[in-house]
Parts: C-alpha cells; structure tokens; sequence
C-alpha cells in the first residue's frame, strides 16, 4: 500500500512538471511570439504603405512609370497578404478546461492525476494551435518581405536609371 501511494505521489509529481513545462511554453508563445510577429507584420505593412504613397505620388508625372507600376503591385500584394495573416490568425486558444471537463473528474485516489492530465491536454492543444499560427503567419510575413524588397528593388534601380538619364547624361532618352 505505501509504495503504491509512493508511485501515485510520484506521478502526481512528474506530471505536474510536465504541466508547467508546457505552461511556460505556451506562456511564451502568447505573450512573446505573437505580439511581436504582429509588431514585425506591421511594420512591414507601413513600409509598403509608403512606398505605394510614394509611387502613386510619382506615377503619371515621370518617364516609364509603367516600371514604377511593378512596384506598385509588389507592395500592394504584400499588404493584402499581412492584412489577410492578421485577420486569419486572429483567434488565439487560451489553454483553460471548460468547467465540465473538471467535474467529470473522478473523485478517488487518482483524482489529482487525472486533473493534472485535464490540464496538460488542454495547455497542448492551445500551444498547438498558437503555435500553428506562427508559423502560418511567418509564411505569410516571409513572402510579404520578398515582395517588399522586391518593390523596393524596383524604385532604387528606377531612381538610379532616371538619376543617370536626365541629371548625368543630360536628359536624352
């Protein structure tokens, strides 16, 4: 009897530290991960909003701005997809039991076991699902870079051919 009530403290023990394991996990994941994937998603929306500012500004008044108009659609697909990544991942799983998983817990010697398990399965299954989102929004924020630098690309190689036509060689075309 003393080493089963051993065995069974034990394992109380071991899954508790499981529990916070995946508590500290999860707790990163909430309060670190996501907040500052949606600070860089942000970011990098606002440097794409400046830069179509910038081309449209500049769109009709300049030589060959069909040129600029590739930038101009780089930028605008990459602030559809990170507006797209923030809406979509915009549902974050909390990790708490319902109330009714908790009292279906059988009331016995294992009681404290079975509510550790409770706990642990529905803290996983809220890591899992935040971590999903990570890592969809990271896809997203990924492409979004590509075309941002790609845009930008763009406009540096249109400011240097326009700089070297009109202000280094005089203004021929």
């Amino acid at each position: 009897m003393m080493d089963l009530l051993k065995r069974i403290e034990n394992r109380e023990k071991n899954l508790a530290l499981q529990y916070e394991s995946l508590r500290k996990d999860f707790d990163i994941v909430l309060s670190s991960s996501l907040p500052v994937q949606k600070n860089l998603m942000k970011m990098v929306m606002w440097v794409n909003v400046a830069i179509l500012g910038a081309v449209l500004s500049q769109l009709k008044s300049q030589p060959f701005f069909y040129v600029l108009a590739i930038s101009f659609v780089f930028s605008f697909l990459a602030v559809l997809l990170l507006l797209y990544s923030l809406i979509e991942g915009n549902t974050k799983a909390l990790g708490a039991p319902n109330t009714s998983s908790i009292e279906e817990v059988e009331s016995d010697q294992y009681e404290h076991i079975r509510g550790l398990i409770v706990l642990i399965q529905n803290t996983k299954a809220a890591l899992d699902h935040n971590k999903a989102i990570v890592e969809r929004r990271a896809l997203y924020v990924s492409k979004a870079s590509r075309m941002t630098f790609s845009s930008l690309l763009v406009v540096f190689v249109y400011i240097v051919v326009l700089f070297n036509i009109y202000y280094l060689k005089g203004g021929n075309v």
